[in-house]
């Protein structure tokens, strides 16, 4: 649900077009579709998230006080448009356009949820 969530702060994609952002109480994953995929549960406010590493494939979560790193199934859209430079990936304007779009669909979802339960600013 959305009890714990607040607005979206870091972003990024993986290799497939998925969706990572970052809140309060941890990371929520949505498909190109922007349909839930899954979520990934913090102790503290996770402030950004990236994929790294040699192959791609560790999440790196950076949160209140640490730095976490998880190892992932999937590499993400930045190690995509590296092996795409060498001919090994379809483009990343391609991977762009396909989350782009899911992606305004995603936040717009998630604003209204947030104006449902309220937020703590003046705006």
């Amino acid at each position: 649900g959305t009890k714990n969530m607040s607005a979206p702060d870091g972003m990024t994609i993986d290799a497939k077009g998925n969706l990572y952002f970052t809140g309060r109480g941890g990371v929520w994953v949505a498909s190109p579709a922007g349909k839930p995929v899954g979520f990934i549960p913090t102790k503290e406010f996770c402030a950004n998230v990236t994929f790294g590493g040699a192959d791609g494939k560790t999440l790196y979560l950076t949160c209140n006080t640490k730095v976490y790193s998880l190892a992932m199934n999937v590499s993400g859209g930045e190690h995509a448009a590296r092996a795409e430079r060498k001919g090994k990936k379809k483009g990343l304007v391609g991977l762009l356009r396909r989350t782009l779009k899911p992606a305004g669909r995603i936040l717009k979802g998630v604003g209204k949820a947030i104006d449902k339960i309220g937020d703590d600013d003046d705006d």
